[in-house]
């Protein structure tokens, strides 16, 4: 357990630590958004009909409505996730950096990215979704160790 504390208080492995973490977590979801069963899911649980009256309830249930969703799920996600991999990559070497905005941001972002992935896992809690909590951890730990302070005070 030393081992642990020890690494996540050193802010250059806790800052590696976190980019990779968010990254897997990103292609993760990627997959996890995409997947069809997912999707039908989603589109079932959907009020179609109040959201857009417009639209023929037929071609709603229809095959080419689904592969329509279905393009659009990973072309809107593939567009998300490159924004987030870009704007979380600056911040998290600004992060690195120690620049206070950075610092700020990092603690709150893992501090709500560790809450939505245990209520994630709680809400869809099976034993195949076990894995969710390594990231949990990992972003918990990084609000936890992170310290608001400047680069002229780590060296």
């Amino acid at each position: 357990m030393d081992e642990i504390s020890e690494i996540f208080s050193d802010n250059k492995k806790r800052n590696l630590i976190l980019w990779l973490t968010d990254m897997i977590v990103a292609i993760a979801s990627y997959f996890y958004m995409t997947r069809p069963e997912y999707l039908k899911r989603t589109i079932d649980n959907l009020d179609i009909a109040t959201l857009r009256p417009d639209l023929d309830p037929n071609f709603v249930n229809s095959p080419e409505f689904f592969a329509l969703m279905q393009r659009m799920v990973m072309v809107v996600a593939i567009l998300t996730i490159a924004l987030i991999v870009i704007l979380h990559t600056l911040a998290f070497y600004k992060c690195y950096l120690r620049k206070k905005s950075a610092i700020a941001y990092v603690k709150i972002y893992s501090m709500m990215a560790a809450v939505s992935l245990l209520l994630w896992f709680l809400y869809n809690f099976h034993i195949r979704n076990i894995w969710i909590l390594i990231p949990t951890a990992i972003y918990a730990l990084v609000f936890v160790n992170e310290k608001q302070t400047n680069a002229k005070s780590v060296q």
